[in-house]
This record gives C-alpha cells, sequence and structure tokens, in this order.
C-alpha cells in the first residue's frame, strides 16, 4: 500500500497556511486608527461576501401562545413566522411584576445544539438569572431543535439535523449559515418592536452553536450592541490541525480565502463591547481563542477602545458552565446596567411548561411548512425556471468547481509495484493531479514501470476503492484501468474519527468538503480534476479509443467531468447515479454525501437533465440510477 492516507490533510495545509500567513501579516500591520478602520470595513466586507443576500422579511405576525410566573419570573411564549408558513418557537423572560411600559435592556440568547433547544437547563439559568436582575431575556429555538424537529431520524442529535438540510439547501444555493442567522434576525426583529425593550441596550449570547450564531448576528447586525458568545470562537486554522468538523452552518464559503478567520465577527463591529468566554478543556482550542483575542485587541487598540474587548477561560469542559454564566451576567450587567443587581441562580423549568405548541412539536400546526416541503417546493419551482444546455452546465461547473486551463494537460506521474490479491496482480501509477495532490491508476497488468503505450484503453472511475472494484469488472475493451481520485482507495484520509462507514455524516469526507468550502477550493472540484489529467496522461501515451465507465461517487464524478468536456472520452457507461437530487426530499434521510452536491446546482441543471444532454450528442449510457439512501 501506498501511504496517501495524509495526503489531503498535507494538501490543504498548504492552501490554508498561505492564507493564515498572509492574515497574519496584515493585522500585525495594524497601527493607527486609520488602519483599523479599513479592517474594520474589510471585516464588514468580507462576512457580507461569505453570507450572501438574505431572505426577504415576511410579517411576524407573533402569536402569545401563553404566560407562566414562577420564580419571581414570568416567561411569555412566543410563536413568530420567520418565513412563508415557517414559524419559530421563542420565549421572553421578564422579573414578575415589571410594570408593562417600563423598558428594560434585552438580551437575546441563542442556543447550542440541544434537542431540547431554549429549555436546555444551562441556557435557562442564565436566561432567569438576567431577567430577575431586570433584563429581558430571550431564546429562540433553532431549526432542527426543541419545537422544531423536522426530520425522522431514529436520534434527536441537532447536528444530523443541520447537515441534512444544509447540505439539501446548497444545492438550492442557499446557505445554512444565513438560514440561521435570518431565523436569529426575526427573534431580535420581535424583541424591538416590543413596548418594554430598550433599543439602545441590546445584547447577544450563547454557547458551542449559539456561540456561533450570537457572533454571527454580533457581526453581520448593527442593532446589537454588546456580545458574549462562548465555547465556539477560536480559529479556522486550529480547527483544521486539529482535524475538527464543523456543522453546516459552521462554514461560511470563502471566508477563510478571502482573508478572513471567526475574529472578523468581533473586528466587524469594533469598538462594540465583547467578550469571549471559553472553557480550559473545550474541543474549540482556547490557544484559537487567545490568537482571535489578539487580532481583535489590535483592532481595538488602535481605536482606542482596548477595554472593551476581553477574554475568560472558566473550568471544566464544553458547556455553558456556572463560571461561564456568571461571566456573562457581570458583562451584560457592566455595559448595560447603572446599578449592580445581585446574583441569583435559579433552577431551570421542564421542558413542557415552555411549550408554545401543544404538544411541542411546530410541524403540527395547521398549513405550517417544514423544512423538507420548502425544499420540494423550490426544487419544483428551479426546475420549473431553468432551461439547461450543455454550455450552461458547462459553465457553471467550470465556476463551481474551479475547473482550471491546465486541468486537460498531462501531468506528472511516478510508477510503483502494484498490489497483488488472490493471483489479480496491477501495476500501478501515481499520477501528480496537482502540487500535493495524488490520483492513483491502477493497471490490470503486472511489472509496468514505464507508462503503457495502449490505443484502446477501458478506464473504470471508482466508487470507493478501485483495487477492489476492478477486480469484479469481467466486460471491457483494450487495457483495463482503475481509477482512485483523491479521498478514496489508497488515498483514503487517516484524519478525523476515520469511521468505518466512509459516509458518516461528519467524518473526514465531510470535513474536506466543508475545508475546500472555506478555503474556495472545492473538494469534489479536485476529484474531477484527478480524473481529467488522468485522460490527458492516456491519451498522450497513445489512446485513441478510451471507454469509461464507473459507479456511484465515480459516475457523479465522471458525469461532472463530462459536463465540462462532453468530449472527455469515446464512450460512457455510468450505473450507481443519484436518480434525481431535486426530488430527494422528505424527513428521512439522504446518504449521498455533501461533498458530492454542487452548491446552486438545481438552478442550473439536475441528473437527469445532464444525463439527457449527453445521450443526445455522445456515446453515453447510465443506468441502474439510485435513491436517497443508495439503493
Amino acid at each position: 500500500m501506498i501511504p496517501f492516507g495524509n495526503m489531503m490533510q498535507n494538501y490543504y495545509r498548504s492552501i490554508a497556511k498561505e492564507a493564515v500567513e498572509a492574515r497574519a501579516k496584515r493585522i500585525n500591520a495594524i497601527k493607527t486608527e486609520e488602519h483599523a478602520l479599513e479592517e474594520v470595513n474589510a471585516a464588514k466586507a468580507r462576512l457580507a461576501k461569505a453570507f450572501g443576500a438574505f431572505p426577504e422579511r415576511v410579517p411576524l405576525e407573533p402569536q402569545l401562545a401563553g404566560k407562566i410566573t414562577r420564580d419571581g419570573v414570568t416567561a411569555e411564549k412566543i410563536i413568530i413566522q420567520v418565513r412563508q408558513n415557517i414559524h419559530a418557537t421563542m420565549v421572553v423572560y421578564r422579573k414578575e411584576g415589571t410594570p408593562a411600559n417600563e423598558k428594560q435592556p434585552v438580551v437575546l440568547q441563542l442556543c447550542g445544539r440541544n434537542a431540547n433547544g431554549k429549555a436546555a437547563g444551562n441556557g435557562q439559568r442564565l436566561l432567569l438569572t438576567l431577567a430577575r436582575a431586570g433584563f429581558t431575556a430571550a431564546c429562540i429555538d433553532p431549526i432542527g431543535q426543541g419545537e422544531r424537529y423536522q426530520y425522522e431520524l431514529g436520534t434527536d442529535n441537532p447536528v444530523r439535523q443541520h447537515n441534512l438540510a444544509g447540505k439539501l439547501l446548497s444545492l438550492e444555493n442557499e446557505l445554512f449559515c444565513t438560514w440561521r442567522l435570518h431565523d436569529a434576525k426575526c427573534a431580535l426583529d420581535y424583541l424591538l418592536s416590543r413596548d418594554d425593550v430598550d433599543t439602545s441596550r441590546v445584547g447577544v449570547c450563547g454557547t458551542s452553536g449559539g456561540g456561533t450564531l450570537s457572533s454571527y448576528l454580533f457581526g453581520l447586525d448593527e442593532r446589537i450592541h454588546a456580545a458574549a458568545p462562548a465555547c465556539y470562537l477560536t480559529t479556522f486554522w486550529r480547527n483544521f490541525k486539529n482535524e475538527l468538523p464543523t456543522d453546516s452552518e459552521q462554514i461560511p464559503p470563502g471566508l477563510w480565502a478571502d482573508g478572513g478567520d471567526m475574529a472578523d465577527f468581533i473586528i466587524a463591529r469594533a469598538p462594540a463591547p465583547a467578550i469571549l468566554l471559553d472553557v480550559a478543556n473545550d474541543f474549540f482550542d482556547i490557544r484559537g481563542t487567545a490568537e482571535s483575542l489578539a487580532e481583535v485587541k489590535k483592532v481595538y487598540s488602535a481605536l482606542g477602545y482596548e477595554d472593551n474587548c476581553s477574554m475568560y477561560i472558566g473550568p471544566g469542559n464544553h458547556c455553558l458552565s456556572a463560571e461561564l454564566r456568571r461571566a456573562t451576567f457581570d458583562f451584560f450587567v457592566k455595559h448595560f446596567l447603572d446599578h449592580t443587581p445581585e446574583y441569583e441562580a435559579i433552577e431551570p423549568w421542564e421542558d413542557e411548561a415552555l411549550y408554545s405548541t401543544p404538544n411541542g412539536k411546530i410541524l403540527e400546526l395547521e398549513n405550517e411548512c417544514s423544512i423538507c416541503e420548502y425544499f420540494e417546493n423550490k426544487a419544483g419551482l428551479l426546475k420549473s425556471r431553468r432551461n439547461p444546455t450543455a454550455k450552461s452546465i458547462s459553465d457553471f461547473l467550470k465556476k463551481a468547481l474551479r475547473a482550471a486551463p491546465d486541468d486537460n494537460t498531462v501531468p506528472e506521474y511516478n510508477h510503483s509495484l502494484g498490489e497483488g490479491n488472490d493471483g489479480y496482480k496491477t501495476s500501478e501509477f501515481v499520477i501528480e493531479s496537482e502540487e500535493n495532490a495524488f490520483a492513483i491508476l491502477h493497471m490490470a497488468e503486472p511489472q509496468l514501470h514505464s507508462f503503457p503505450q495502449r490505443e484502446e484503453v477501458t478506464l473504470y472511475v471508482a466508487h470507493l476503492n478501485a483495487f477492489e472494484e476492478m477486480q469484479k469488472i469481467k466486460e471491457y475493451s483494450g487495457l483495463l484501468a482503475a481509477l482512485d481520485v483523491r479521498g478514496i482507495g489508497q488515498s483514503r484520509p487517516l484524519s478525523c474519527s476515520r469511521r468505518e462507514d466512509y459516509f458518516d455524516y461528519y467524518d473526514s469526507d465531510y470535513f474536506y468538503d466543508a475545508t475546500g468550502k472555506l478555503l474556495d477550493q472545492p473538494y469534489l472540484g479536485g476529484k474531477v480534476r484527478d480524473l481529467r489529467r488522468t485522460v490527458a496522461l492516456l491519451r498522450a501515451n497513445g489512446c485513441k479509443k478510451l471507454t469509461i465507465k464507473a459507479h456511484g461517487l465515480g459516475a457523479l464524478v465522471t458525469l461532472f467531468a463530462l459536463g465540462i468536456d462532453p468530449h472527455l472520452a469515446d464512450s460512457v457507461r455510468l450505473t450507481g447515479l443519484p436518480s434525481s437530487y431535486g426530488s430527494f426530499t422528505g424527513d428521512t434521510d439522504v446518504i449521498w454525501p455533501q461533498s458530492h452536491m454542487i452548491p446552486g446546482m438545481l438552478e442550473v441543471f439536475d441528473i437527469p437533465d445532464l444525463c439527457a444532454l449527453l445521450g443526445e450528442t455522445t456515446d453515453f449510457k447510465a443506468e441502474a440510477f439510485l435513491d436517497r439512501m443508495m439503493q
């Protein structure tokens, strides 16, 4: 075996390192107020570009679903409309007996990835304490959590809810980070519409996924005056080096490539007060938290407000601990109150007490639209609008996959001794697709040291492992070769958890796709490049009749390569393609990985569209299509 298990980590590391070094040089050069303001404005622009356009606001139509009073606190259970016929559940706490017209500072908490959403115990503890101290304190259920569960996946893990929604929405050119942030903005709209809220004293906080969203809301909404994100804000570089996959909403596309990082969510609002909170044993590396604070301090200090940004690291593991709750409380008291109230710890209420819906399920509301129905309706709309042509598909794929002019030039290669198994012997060639990235080409002949000159070749593009799969091929013409594009076979990554299931929703395939999105170097684009350069090498060595066969993920790589260049091969036979991405809706899982779904693809074409076009103009056949579960 050739040891390529670290290839993808090394490939993206070299690209990321350039981004890290360029940013450090720029931040370290900040010396004056003018330089600091330039960085603030640049951060705002980077964030706006990464998150893209937000959906049009719809009338909130707030409904008071109930009110309870306990422990000296009154809680209002609220339902608001965040998109047409899509609602969110909220709870708003105020101190019992506070006059209805008394304007208070408000703190919006955005909760982390807990199954019970706004009812999570530690979040409630903080909000109840803030309310008793004289704040209006509120929390909204994220989509896929609390009363807003969307998918029946046999687990209450909200990460799976988010990542499934994220990968399907991306096909329609929607970002899950923007979806989540839009919900938070709607919650803020509601709070600021209340007569009892002081719109000049507005704070946001949250932990883990809530730390993410509170950072986002602070950075992209100037109605927020102070922020206390917890257990999130480190650096992209630390997450990458620690091989830490992050959720679908934690991947603002292109932000790293554009010179951005997590600290930008604070820098964009300089010099508004912010505190970075974390715990000593967090998987979000606290070294990155300190490094982000140093960047933020550079900007705040140059503006004359160094004391407006700080950091607190509490003891323990990843959670909104008692220490972090107290630090958050003290922060908002300092910046929003003219007195120091007593800190009163209050135990959380039972989940059911906070339900805004009869059974704690928003989807049971009359005419409520699920995210599944939203995806299906938009997929149908996009299908009715698009008019796919060979040119429109090719132009789209070249841009989306970052195809380069030299993707079809002849690459360098190395040879190795190959593998043997039960008498089946091969020769192997390591194709230098680009710097630090290689494809492995197996040939069904032993002891080849020079690249063979053959007029007829059958090239099999593997699903997961070329050497294993090529042994099952019985019908072919000429020399049989089988290709492992990057990330499969011998270059399947050894990083992340290296789970047995390649299609695990949170392992290395997902991790490198996410990294590629942050760095604007698509993982799938590299796979397509591997195939195109392999074909160029075969052609340069005398191949006049090339047949490509492929299955599953390899069939998708081949299909997209053909979308760029329909004449890549003389004959193409594909099996195991997805039947239609646009039809993958409903409340169950979709196994096809995010890494092979192209953002915005359904605006231009779907799988059947490209297959039909290729069938009209080339010797192309596709059969044995697979459903959402790859069956």
